[in-house]
């Protein structure tokens, strides 16, 4: 590095970093692990993860939402991550844009309804999200012949 600072080479000292800046880095990196391990997961092609997209919004959410109240964090971090709060909430509300994540989480075994309970979302919201997969139901499949898997379904949901 000191060849570096000579007077012939470019001055870098300049863009050291302060320790205080390296303790917002470290405590910057776990809560960045969670956004890379939520990519490395929803990235996976091969797999199919719509059912998985709101639980992983939840979950990044209330780790940044937790991250604000930390009065151990630097101010910094916790102006970053109430702006990370802010932008995932505006991916949240693009899930509504297609009812398909809803429809997923409603008929996944590990879900259904109980998952939305548990996060608190409106009964009004929780049976509207019932109500389009009737009405999915109904427009693509209620005509199909009657087998023990659509009766199972219809009682998974009923």
């Amino acid at each position: 590095m000191e060849q570096h600072n000579t007077s012939r080479g470019p001055k870098l000292k300049k863009y050291r970093l302060s320790n205080e800046e390296w303790d917002v880095l470290k405590q910057l990196s776990p809560l960045l692990q969670r956004f890379l391990a939520a990519t490395e997961r929803i990235s996976k092609s091969a797999v199919p993860l719509i059912h998985e997209v709101i639980p992983l919004i939840d979950s990044l959410t209330d780790t940044l939402a937790a991250a604000v109240l930390d009065e151990a964090l630097h101010p910094v971090v916790r102006a970053a991550m109430a702006r990370g709060v802010e932008v995932l909430n505006r991916y949240y509300s693009k899930t509504d844009d297609s009812v398909m994540y809803r429809l997923a989480m409603l008929l996944h075994p590990r879900y259904k309804t109980t998952y939305f309970t548990r996060q608190g979302w409106l009964t009004e919201w929780i049976d509207n999200a019932i109500a389009l997969l009737r009405e999915e139901y109904e427009k693509n499949y209620a005509g199909a012949r009657v087998t023990e898997s659509i009766v199972r379904f219809c009682y998974l949901v009923g």
